[in-house]
């Protein structure tokens, strides 16, 4: 991640992970592990409400893990309370 950061801001861009509660990175507090790892201010986060919620993960929980400068980004979405179907 850090080499990937160094070659996007190489490149005056940035990267963002984007948490989703059906992949690998399930959580918010997941994609902050690996943005603090990474130390690169070229990475950092895209937030998605719909995601985040869909996590389980709790705007405590969000305040705590987060801090201003890994989001890079933030995805307004509206869904109901209650999932239908899938998360796919």
């Amino acid at each position: 991640m850090r080499e990937l950061g160094t070659q996007a801001t190489e490149h005056g861009t940035r990267v963002a992970i984007e948490t989703m509660p059906f992949s690998i990175i399930s959580t918010v507090p997941m994609g902050v592990e690996i943005v603090s790892a990474a130390a690169h201010p070229g990475i950092g986060l895209l937030l998605d409400a719909w995601h985040v919620f869909r996590a389980g993960t709790s705007l405590e929980e969000l305040r705590a893990a987060l801090a201003p400068e890994m989001i890079f980004g933030v995805e307004l979405d509206d869904a109901g309370q209650a999932v239908v179907g899938t998360h796919f």
